[in-house]
């Protein structure tokens, strides 16, 4: 998924630590994929997947569900081409506080293209119903 952000690599990288450290996203997963871009609306662009090596259930972090709610007991596989080792996705969850985390070093910041994805955390947090409204330190 594409960023616009202000952020450099660091910051996003620090983002995905911070929510790893938080439980709300699994140790195994990484920056998958982290190109940077241009981008007309703010200083950069990243273009961005989260992946994971492991597909079983022990690399979920506690309470794991779909986008539904519903319990998930083993990653997907990436739909991203190659072969790289981290053929598994993140789950839409992970993705959630990971993006909340960039949101609150970057409020302005926007994921995805025009006229799909979050404009800002307003039309993120009104999208996502509010589920990553709030920030509790879960492992803290």
């Amino acid at each position: 998924m594409r960023l616009h952000t202000k952020l450099y690599w660091d910051d996003i990288n620090q983002a995905l630590k911070t929510a790893q450290r938080k439980g709300r996203v699994g140790k195994s997963v990484v920056l998958a994929v982290s190109e940077q871009h241009e981008s007309r609306s703010h200083a950069r662009a990243f273009e961005i997947q989260l992946g994971s090596a492991f597909g079983d259930g022990s690399s979920l972090p506690p309470g794991a569900a779909n986008r539904y709610g519903k319990p998930q007991k083993m990653r997907r596989a990436r739909n991203f081409p190659g072969g790289d080792v981290y053929r598994f996705a993140a789950t839409w969850h992970e993705w959630g506080w990971f993006m909340r985390e960039v949101f609150e070093l970057d409020r302005a910041a926007r994921w995805g293209g025009a006229g799909w994805g979050y404009k800002n955390l307003a039309d993120f947090n009104d999208k996502t119903g509010n589920v990553f409204a709030k920030l509790e330190a879960v492992n803290d």
